[in-house]
């Protein structure tokens, strides 16, 4: 549901359905360009962590700081999470 461009040119998405925030890094052609997972579990739950530890349930809104940290709604868990990268 939220989406972010970040200083990098990457493109930061809240997977809502899937409970995870993947990054789009842009190739020089569409087979180039690459899309990993950088933060959720899968899971529905409230553990803090890194990467796939941290459970993101129902992420949706996303900003980004000036200082390159990120904040997530977490609306299931209804709060927000800042991440570093």
């Amino acid at each position: 549901m939220g989406m972010v461009v970040l200083s990098s040119g990457e493109v930061l998405l809240a997977d809502t359905a899937n409970f995870r925030l993947r990054v789009v890094i842009p190739g020089t052609s569409a087979a180039d360009t690459r899309v990993l997972t950088v933060a959720g579990s899968g899971r529905i739950g409230t553990q803090l962590g890194t990467g796939a530890e941290t459970d993101l349930v129902a992420p949706t809104g996303l900003a980004v700081l000036p200082d390159g940290r990120i904040i997530v709604s977490d609306s299931y868990n209804n709060t927000l999470r800042v991440l570093t990268r």
